[in-house]
Parts: structure tokens; C-alpha cells; sequence
């Protein structure tokens, strides 16, 4: 559920008991389309009681038309990869029909594969972050 909930009026002793109270809200039910919960709420208040306007519901907007990817278009003969690609801008030799596969990446903890955690500096950095948050949460604690 959601919706808004306007407070216009609060009047409370120093006990924490209310006096004067004025609100309206505005609920809706995910569930139901188009359907609306409107209220006010008043204790001892002269506001007079209202209730919020509900939102208008505006369709949306159709989906955009399908993009064209020209990377997984097949390219006009004579260009791009494959035995029949020639013309300017080949970056194979004439002689290699195919274009290499390339090589996956190393696996990690495989030889030459890169640290994912590189060095002892990201672990710092957390037990800093992490200690900063603890004493944050200590002196709010601690204030009245």
C-alpha cells in the first residue's frame, strides 16, 4: 500500500498527551486499480474536514520500438569477420580465414590472474569505515 498522509494540526501537552489533532490521508491499494482510500482524521480540532485529491492515473507512455543492434546485425558481404571479409579496414592477414577466438580471462587464484582484493589497503579501509560507523552510533547514543 501506499499514499500520503498530511498533518495540519498537532497540539500536544508536555506529557506527550494530544489536545488537538488534524490530518488527512490518502491510501492506495496496490491490488485494485484505481482505487483510492480518502480520510481526515480530527480530535478536538475547528479545522473543517477535507480529504486530499486523489492523483490523476495517466497511462504509460508505449514501449519504445525495438533497437537495432548493429553489432549482431550480419555485415554486408565483404566486411567485417569470416572468410569472405576483405576490402579496407580488414585486421586479418589475407591468409588467416578466421578470426582467432580470444583467450577467457584467467580464473581467480589461477597464476596470473589479478588480485580481486588488491592488496591489504581494502581491508583497512573497511575496519576504518566500520569503526567510524561505531563510534557515530556511540556519541548518538550517549546524547539525550
Amino acid at each position: 500500500m501506499t499514499g500520503s498522509f498530511e498533518i495540519y494540526e498537532l497540539v500536544a501537552r508536555p506529557d506527550g498527551a494530544i489536545l488537538s489533532f488534524a490530518a488527512d490521508f490518502l491510501q492506495y491499494d496496490e491490488g485494485i486499480a484505481s482505487w483510492w482510500n480518502r480520510g481526515s482524521l480530527r480530535i478536538n480540532s475547528a479545522r473543517p474536514l477535507t480529504s486530499l485529491e486523489p492523483p490523476s492515473v495517466v497511462a504509460p507512455p508505449p514501449p519504445p520500438p525495438p533497437l537495432e543492434d548493429p553489432i549482431l546485425m550480419d555485415p554486408p558481404p565483404g566486411v567485417g569477420r569470416g572468410p569472405d571479409s576483405g576490402g579496407p579496414g580488414r585486421n586479418l592477414p589475407p591468409e588467416d580465414p578466421w578470426d582467432p577466438a580470444p583467450e577467457p580471462p584467467p580464473l581467480i587464484g589461477s597464476p596470473g590472474a589479478q588480485d580481486p582484493v588488491p592488496g591489504p589497503m581494502s581491508v583497512a579501509a573497511a575496519l576504518m569505515g566500520w569503526q567510524a560507523s561505531r563510534n557515530l552510533r556511540r556519541r548518538c547514543r550517549s546524547r539525550p
